[in-house]
């Protein structure tokens, strides 16, 4: 109940916009507002003329707390009308649902009113965000490069429609900021060139035999359970910004949860840090063997001169062989 009513004031429709930001602060905080308020006088006093309001804890993304504070400002007049809190709305979802900053500028730039976009759509505007150039004026290795980089984000992030009318694909937001959290950050267009963005990271990783992206420990498992002793892959962890390296260790198959910071340094559970994936993998002496059948490799596939399939070249210092 908003204060002017609790006063038997002269009030509008701006007594809904308190509400509703005590509504989102409930939906914030999933706690019931001003419970250690017993008596009715006291709550009244402390709200209408003390103008106490609800914590809002400190962790709360800050166009959402503008938001909430300005739907329970105690003058009404300064409330926002419902049209203008649907317009910040489209900011607030944006902000709490990609924690990559600059992955937020981009879907702002490009998709405000959007939860999802076509697929194709989405390709065309990332690469152009990154102020990637036009295909002829790179150079034969970085054109390469550019077109393995376009097929490794459409694997990760393509999805199908579920509708049964329409077979086009999409990128929705959530997805979106999930790639961000096992690649990123993305880094400002406007400081880093186009070709040692995030699209480099996901492609070197993608091009390890022994990176198997999006499977379940349940995959793993099949997939390690039968192998050599010293087997492991790597692939994404259920938690966001986390990957888990699954070994065969004498016939049963482990796992253990490693996390990328964002500067790609690689963290251990007991805190021991390594550069990269690589620099982990050969500190441990039973990692000996990259488990085959990693669906992405098919995308650096080559026909040589021969005829037969051949794989492009890694760069020697991403060279897995010696594992």
């Amino acid at each position: 109940m908003a204060p002017e009513i609790m006063m038997f004031q002269k009030f509008n429709e701006k007594v809904d916009v308190y509400s509703y930001g005590i509504v989102c602060w409930e939906l914030l905080t999933r706690h019931i507002p001003f419970r250690h308020h017993s008596n009715y006088e006291k709550f009244k006093r402390a709200v209408c003329l003390n103008h106490e309001r609800p914590d809002i804890p400190p962790e709360c993304e800050e166009s959402l707390r503008v938001l909430i504070n300005n739907c329970w400002d105690k003058n009404p007049n300064k409330r926002p009308s419902f049209t203008d809190i649907l317009m910040e709305l489209d900011d607030v979802i944006i902000d709490v649902s990609i924690k990559d900053i600059v992955g937020r500028k981009f879907w702002k730039t490009f998709y405000l009113h959007e939860e999802h976009v076509l697929y194709d759509t989405f390709e065309n505007d990332f690469f152009q965000f990154l102020q990637t150039p036009h295909t002829d004026d790179m150079k034969s290795s970085q054109l390469d490069n550019y077109k393995l980089n376009k097929k490794c984000i459409r694997a990760l992030l393509s999805r199908t429609s579920n509708a049964e009318t329409d077979n086009r694909s999409y990128v929705n937001m959530d997805d979106f900021n999930r790639f961000l959290s096992f690649f990123g950050p993305l880094k400002d267009p406007a400081e880093t060139p186009w070709d040692s963005n995030i699209p480099e990271t996901v492609r070197i990783l993608l091009q390890k035999p022994y990176f198997h992206g999006d499977i379940s420990t349940g995959q793993s498992v099949n997939l390690l359970k039968h192998r050599q002793e010293g087997s492991y892959l790597i692939r994404f962890s259920s938690v966001e910004g986390f990957y888990t390296i699954s070994q065969n260790s004498s016939g049963k198959v482990k796992h253990l949860r490693l996390k990328r910071e964002q500067n790609g340094k690689i963290v251990t559970p007991n805190e021991l840090i390594f550069d990269s994936f690589e620099e982990f993998i050969r500190a441990q002496q039973q990692l000996v063997f990259p488990c085959p059948g990693s669906i992405y490799l098919s995308i650096f596939e080559t026909i040589d001169d021969d005829g037969t399939n051949g794989y492009t070249n890694v760069p020697d210092d991403h060279d897995d062989n010696k594992h």
